[in-house]
């Protein structure tokens, strides 16, 4: 008795199946199909690949990624704010004219007030597209101007507590230069020579450089905290909770982060050379990928379910962030069905078997 086949067998289609009545086949068969070749990787080509963990080449290599796929939008969006930038200079050296302390004034005040709340959105823009964020309604230009918009206040108090904390770490680091370089001069016993007045002075200087530099790898959390006030996916939060949670964010990067601004920063500055158009075709358009790539990466924990919303830590069922000890609502309510005992919210729910 012969068995049933395993699988029933391939249908095979009659010739002619498919084809308009009267039609035949050409002799020979159907021509065959050619195999499908990749796209070309030309600008707005390519597909952002999936978002990958942070670190310094990542930021660069997604960030290519983003340049290439979105390339139109990020040089209109370099246009955008290098126009606005050149006419806000224009303006203050017009009030020049009347008063140079009016020029310093307005020069920053358009700076705090205007500038850096459309620098947020354009860095929000680009963080989207990051993300894969494709929408017309998500990353085009007119979302720059999100933060004028909805979050303005929150943008400008961003905005002034980078300026005054950068400023705070500028006046300490010369202080701290100015101090060791006096004391040098004068532990010399040479007050009056010009010798050791260059000697001291040039310690000074590189005292108070190595400062800056050792007092910038802290301030890392900064760059990540415009993003947090006004990024709908991260909650839109607070000044002081989006300070808090960048710096927990960036805890064991910031000096990843550092290295990442400095270069990218060089590469900007050197498509100057590039006919002078380079920084707004590539080094801009570029940077701004980078930087957004970078904030995409650090702010994706707090997307995940799993992860802590202050500190990013991987809490999974934990009812309480070991952390930084955030509660856990999900988990808490979970906590209280365990069925291996009770648990409150300071005691960590018992693992399944």
């Amino acid at each position: 008795m012969s068995q049933p086949p395993a699988f029933p067998p391939e249908y095979t289609p009659p010739p002619g199946a498919g084809l308009p009545p009267g039609a035949s086949l050409p002799p020979g068969g159907p021509p065959p199909i050619p195999p499908t070749q990749p796209g070309p990787l030309g600008f707005g080509q390519d597909q952002v690949p999936p978002l990958p963990e942070y670190s310094f080449s990542n930021a660069f290599n997604h960030g290519w990624a983003v340049f290439r796929r979105h390339w139109g939008v990020l040089v209109l969006v370099s246009l955008v704010i290098i126009a606005i930038s050149v006419a806000a200079s224009f303006f203050s050296e017009i009030l020049g004219f009347v008063s140079p302390f009016l020029t310093l004034i307005v020069s920053y005040g358009l700076q705090i007030f205007l500038i850096t709340p459309i620098t947020y959105g354009a860095v929000l823009v680009a963080t989207r597209m990051a993300r894969g964020e494709t929408s017309v309604s998500r990353v085009s230009v007119g979302n720059m101007f999100e933060p004028l918009q909805s979050r303005y206040w929150p943008s400008v108090g961003a905005a002034a507590v980078i300026f005054v904390l950068s400023l705070a770490m500028l006046v300490a680091s010369l202080l701290c230069g100015g101090l060791i370089g006096g004391a040098i001069w004068l532990a010399t016993g040479m007050p009056n020579s010009g010798t050791s007045l260059d000697i001291a002075r040039g310690i000074g200087v590189g005292v108070a450089i190595i400062t800056y530099v050792i007092t910038l790898i802290p301030l890392m959390c900064l760059l990540l905290m415009p993003v947090l006030v006004v990024d709908d996916r991260s909650g839109r939060m607070s000044i002081g909770r989006a300070l808090t949670t960048a710096w927990n964010l960036t805890r064991g990067r910031r000096l990843s982060m550092l290295a990442l601004v400095v270069v990218a920063g060089i590469m900007a500055a050197l498509t100057v050379l590039l006919l002078c158009v380079g920084i707004v075709l590539v080094g801009y358009p570029y940077l701004l990928a980078i930087i957004g790539s970078a904030a995409a990466m650090l702010i994706r924990p707090l997307e995940d379910p799993n992860r802590c919303p202050t500190c990013g830590y991987n809490r999974a069922s934990l009812p309480r962030c070991p952390e930084c000890g955030t509660d856990n609502p999900a988990a808490s309510a979970a906590a209280r069905m365990n069925p291996f005992g009770p648990t409150g919210p300071d005691i960590p729910l018992r693992p399944y078997t």
